[in-house]
């Protein structure tokens, strides 16, 4: 049997999800022991300039510490790189551009999966900059599925559980707090209201706030599709 591939995790974006997404792999791949497991380099930088405040603002200020954390993962042997945060998908093809390994793309894989599952209506939980960079809008396009629900009420909740005081990266002694929890449910709510067959974990913050039980709706969650997708990337 010929080597499985080498995955690059750009991470630290933000350090609890890049942890989440390892763990997702971990218990993704079919293993019975130690040397089953792939070979994942971790670079985590985590004072990589606020993704989100680049979109909303205009500015750059995020991407140079992300073309380098690419470079670099390159340079340590990478075969891919992966991405575990939504909205840094905004900037893929300008990090593509400056490395020669692919960049999977976390945005069209969790499309993808939607499509298989045969939603025509899903809700997001995201950033404001997600919602406004369109990027599950353009991937979901293509599938004929619509998102609904992104009211300012649903944009305003998801913030303050990524971003808030007591949001998840505020620290790891929010996560699923009773607080982050009801701020979630209250979207899934009124997205539901809207018609929205499924909810889209469309920040890698999200999971950490709220479980799949505590739900009245499916949650579909972009970090567990990626980490699917990079287990079977790494044995292609």
């Amino acid at each position: 049997m010929s080597e499985p591939k080498v995955c690059g995790i750009l991470g630290g974006l933000g350090p609890t999800a890049t942890a989440d997404l390892y763990k997702a792999i971990i218990t993704s791949t079919p293993a019975e022991k130690d040397q089953d497991h792939l070979h994942i380099i971790i670079n985590a930088n985590p004072r990589i300039p606020d993704r989100t405040a680049d979109i909303i603002n205009g500015t750059t200020f995020s991407l140079p510490g992300l073309i380098k954390s690419a470079q670099t993962l390159e340079q340590a042997g990478a075969n891919f790189i992966v991405m575990p945060c939504n909205t840094v998908h905004h900037f893929l093809d300008v990090i593509q551009a400056e490395i020669n390994i692919p960049i999977l793309d976390m945005i069209k894989l969790t499309a993808q999966a939607l499509h298989k599952l045969n939603y025509k209506k899903v809700g997001m939980l995201s950033t404001s900059a997600t919602i406004k960079s369109q990027l599950y809008q353009k991937a979901l396009k293509e599938f004929n599925i619509e998102i609904v629900g992104l009211t300012l009420s649903a944009i305003t909740n998801s913030m303050e559980i990524i971003y808030g005081p007591k949001g998840i990266k505020a620290g790891v002694q929010y996560e699923f707090s009773d607080h982050n929890r009801d701020l979630a449910l209250a979207v899934i709510a009124e997205q539901n209201r809207h018609g929205a067959e499924a909810i889209i974990l469309g920040c890698t913050e999200i999971p950490l706030a709220i479980k799949p039980s505590q739900s009245p709706l499916p949650l579909i969650n972009a970090t567990q599709v990626l980490a699917e997708a990079i287990v079977a990337e790494c044995w292609a």
